[in-house]
């Protein structure tokens, strides 16, 4: 079953004034005035469901209130749906929720539920009997353009005999940004409930690929559902397919599980040597919500980089044991020795990032991978800064066969140094990820440097705008 939510005249009203108001309050005045004739709900039965628009009666299902505030011996239970109405606030742009689209409640018949934003993250909310409603109390934020209202609590009106009646109320925050300054102010709304008839979805959930391209063997699968799901659900419906077959994987699902059901899926390849240059990763048809509305089939394909292994990890960057490895961007052997990672030119408009990847045995007894590298500034004409312009984070990648990699970004150290050419350099630096420590195993790495810095591109070539040319000497990547 699930309850929609219309905010019909949703009221605002300044912090520090009315806007406290007890929105069971609220909810206990309107069901004194419905009358337990009026109402159009289900029995809430101790083993039974409610549905606010006339269900079956719930089995032996106790009457009366609850002690004020105390959380119920018995909820109803069932999958609810929220449509909340846009509410008007001034300088609003925007009406609310219309990226979002509905949220949803789950009651497990428990003193939890759990509310869940459409391609959202489930929000734990307490639930008790207070004042002739059913108060659940938390936090979730539903945004839409320059506006986010973060409800704080749901008062679902119940009549004398405890039946739910179809109508709440809800008191929150909202907040509506103009560019990086947000101002916010109290928000109340009133609602109503109806049955749940919105089938879930799903999509693949990847961040973008490390290399700017292709993915890496070691970046994660990740799979995301609109809306909770059973476990045993996810599990059963999703599949990994290479040119040769289905692909075994182990999907860990988050973030709430149990009776609340999951929303994301994510899992790692168990061979780097897949033998594929692309998977499909496939939701089968058939997979339902809590409420048994079942969902589409939905695929899509994942391109692969072709890593090679390497004998070894390769400690010291010398020419020779770059040959194995898989560069892109600006990336090349330098003159000094070891590789560099540019020239990245620094300014307004991005630029695509550069950087380094391989393969190899992890040695037994290591805890982590470790790379050292310094960053190099040099201006392009006199009188330029050489430190002008956001520096480049660098970041690091590292991943096992069937676990979840690790990563870390770091921000440029300071550039403390003078070079012989005029320009400003860091300290020789270290920056690690711990790996496992069982020995034996492989692992794949990855470095980059720099990152996109601009939503749109530049017309013009970003090297020729920039006043200042940075390069990230790397000194060696090695296992400690």
């Amino acid at each position: 079953m699930r309850a929609i939510v219309r905010l019909a005249g949703a009221g605002l009203v300044l912090s520090g004034l009315a806007c406290g108001a007890d929105p069971a309050e609220t909810a206990s005045a309107d069901a004194a005035a419905a009358g337990a004739g009026g109402s159009t709900a289900g029995r809430a039965g101790a083993a039974g469901a409610t549905s606010p628009a006339g269900g079956a009666a719930g089995k032996a299902g106790a009457s009366g209130a609850g002690a004020s505030g105390a959380p119920l011996a018995a909820t109803p239970k069932g999958s609810f749906e929220l449509h909340l109405s846009p509410a008007s606030a001034p300088g609003a742009k925007t009406k609310p929720y219309a990226e979002e689209g509905a949220p949803r409640v789950d009651l497990s018949g428990a003193d939890t539920a759990v509310v869940t934003p459409r391609w959202g993250s489930p929000a734990v909310f307490q639930v008790a009997e207070k004042k002739g409603a059913l108060v659940l109390t938390g936090s979730v934020s539903l945004r839409s353009g320059d506006t986010t209202d973060t409800w704080q609590s749901f008062a679902l009106e119940l009549d004398a005999a405890r039946r739910l009646t179809g109508k709440l109320s809800a008191v929150g925050q909202r907040t509506v940004f103009d560019g990086t300054v947000g101002a916010s102010t109290a928000v109340t709304a009133t609602g109503s409930l109806s049955d749940d008839d919105t089938a879930p979805d799903a999509r693949l959930d990847l961040s973008p690929p490390f290399t700017g391209g292709a993915r890496l063997p070691w970046e994660a699968l990740a799979v995301r559902f609109s809306e909770p799901l059973a476990p045993s659900m996810i599990s059963a419906s999703l599949r990994v397919t290479g040119a040769e077959g289905p692909v075994e994987v182990a999907w860990t699902l988050g973030p709430a599980g149990g009776a609340n059901g999951a929303v994301t899926a994510t899992a790692s390849l168990p061979s780097f040597d897949v033998g594929v240059d692309a998977l499909s990763v496939r939701a089968q048809a058939g997979y339902a919500d809590l409420a048994g509305n079942p969902g589409p089939a939905v695929e899509g394909e994942i391109a692969l980089l072709p890593i090679s292994p390497a004998g070894s990890l390769p400690g010291k960057l010398s020419a020779q044991a770059m040959s194995g490895l898989f560069t892109w961007g600006s990336a090349a052997s330098s003159p000094d020795g070891g590789l560099a990672l540019g020239p990245l030119a620094l300014g307004s408009c991005g630029v695509a990032p550069a950087g380094v990847a391989g393969r190899a045995p992890l040695p037994a007894g290591a805890s982590k991978l470790e790379v050292r590298y310094r960053v190099v500034a040099a201006p392009k004409a006199p009188g330029v800064s050489p430190v002008s312009g956001a520096l480049p984070a660098l970041s690091l990648l590292v991943g096992a066969p069937g676990a979840a990699p690790r990563s870390k970004e770091v921000l440029s150290p300071a550039l403390t140094e003078l070079t012989a050419e005029g320009a400003l350099a860091s300290p020789w630096t270290a920056v690690s990820v711990p790996v496992s420590a069982d020995g034996g195993g492989e692992i794949g790495w990855a470095l980059r440097a720099g990152a996109l810095t601009s939503s749109s591109p530049c017309e013009a070539d970003p090297s020729e705008l920039s006043p200042v040319v940075v390069t990230v000497l790397v000194k060696s990547v090695a296992s400690k």
